[in-house]
């Protein structure tokens, strides 16, 4: 959080506003002008900053998708002014994470043809991702899959972060879901 001059900032307050439901999240910017929103729901919002009576700064318009973290450089000027900025950035790549990711969203989802709208059909998208035959594992509820030629056993299944692995085959999810109710559905593969 910065002024007009580049200085930092303290106190000033963050507002993000979900553009789909209009919650609204807010917090102070601490002495150095730093910020943090934690724990937003997948989906676009809008984050804007103002300080006292000054005028906000300019709106910007983020779209968060599951762990995810943004920087959002924002600015307060204490006058008025208008001004528009075009500018191309190269995406940004997460140095940390070296395996493989497959991100569907709730539209995405809902377009899909799924025969029987089995929700782990989708894990099938990506290219790492084979079906194994038929009655390979026993006690299996779902279509089992092999990531990367691993056993089927290997794989892991969380829902909003909480394990849900059927316990007899551990070949899919414990408790089915309706496609009707995913935000987003990601397949991570290392």
């Amino acid at each position: 959080m910065r002024d007009a001059a580049g200085a930092p900032l303290a106190g000033a307050t963050v507002i993000a506003r979900s553009l789909e439901t209009g919650a609204e999240r807010s917090i102070l910017s601490d002495r150095e002008g730093r910020y943090r929103l934690e724990l937003l729901t997948p989906g676009p919002w809008s984050v804007v900053a103002r300080l006292g009576g000054d005028p906000p700064g300019q709106t910007l318009v983020a779209h968060i998708v599951l762990q995810q973290a943004l920087n959002l450089d924002l600015s307060i000027s204490a006058a008025l002014t208008e001004s528009v900025t075009v500018t191309a950035e190269a995406p940004v790549l997460d140095a940390q994470r070296t395996g493989g990711e497959l991100s569907i969203r709730q539209s995405e989802v809902a377009d899909l043809p799924l025969a029987g709208r089995q929700l782990t059909d989708l894990a099938l998208l990506d290219s790492s991702v084979r079906p194994t035959a038929p009655a390979d594992f026993y006690g299996e509820r779902g279509t089992a899959f092999v990531l990367n030629g691993q056993s089927g056993r290997a794989n892991s299944f969380l829902v909003d972060g909480l394990d849900n692995n059927d316990l007899t085959s551990n070949t899919t999810l414990n408790a089915p879901f309706s496609t009707q109710v995913i935000r987003e559905f990601k397949v991570l593969t290392h």
